[in-house]
């Protein structure tokens, strides 16, 4: 069994990140937005609209660890197919650091010399043991991106260590989310079943 992407196709993954640095409105939903503030007025008893406010809240906002992280997954094999360099993903605003976790950029162009590789939150290398720690005191439901936020590490290397414990019947893999509002295939979702 493999670990699906976090959001449809590739291209998508990287028109995704590519419009949210452009510009992160471009990625809201309005259509939804107008609907969930409908179900906000609509709602009569105060638990019914705190749960609208909080589902309008979510589709107001937009993800950068998610938009990277997914691009992070495909653009290597994306650009490797296109034909597209680190220069040209450069001239849309993509940071060095993001286009490293990649595998697009594997050098300081300036010294010629390997650089130590870094998650896009600025962490060093995070290993899959580490990954596997922190999976394992998780309580409740986790996607690829939460322990990505949570821990940091490479997005193949947070594949790997949560896909061990799917193996071993540690983490039992749930399925997409039911929840999510936002565009492309929904993050699928994990629950540690065994301590």
């Amino acid at each position: 069994m493999t670990i699906d992407t976090l959001d449809g196709s590739p291209e998508t993954a990287i028109r995704n990140y590519l419009l949210f640095l452009e510009d992160p409105t471009k990625l809201v939903d309005h259509e939804l937005i107008e609907k969930l503030m409908a179900k906000v007025k609509q709602a009569g008893d105060p638990i019914e609209r705190l749960m609208a406010y909080a589902e309008l809240e979510r589709a107001q906002r937009t993800d950068n660890n998610k938009y990277k992280l997914d691009f992070i997954l495909h653009a290597k094999g994306w650009a490797e197919a296109n034909g597209v360099g680190a220069a040209a993903f450069r001239q849309l605003g993509v940071k060095d650091d993001v286009l490293r976790s990649a595998g697009l950029v594997s050098t300081d162009s300036r010294r010629g010399r390997k650089q130590r590789r870094e998650t896009t939150s600025g962490r060093s290398s995070v290993s899959v043991e580490t990954i596997k720690n922190h999976v394992r005191s998780v309580r409740g439901r986790f996607t690829l991106a939460d322990v990505y936020a949570g821990v940091g590490g490479s997005p193949m290397t947070v594949r790997k260590g949560v896909q061990e414990l799917v193996d071993t019947g540690t983490v039992k893999r749930l399925g997409p989310s039911t929840e999510w509002s936002g565009r492309g295939r929904a993050p699928i979702v994990f629950e540690v079943i065994a301590p």
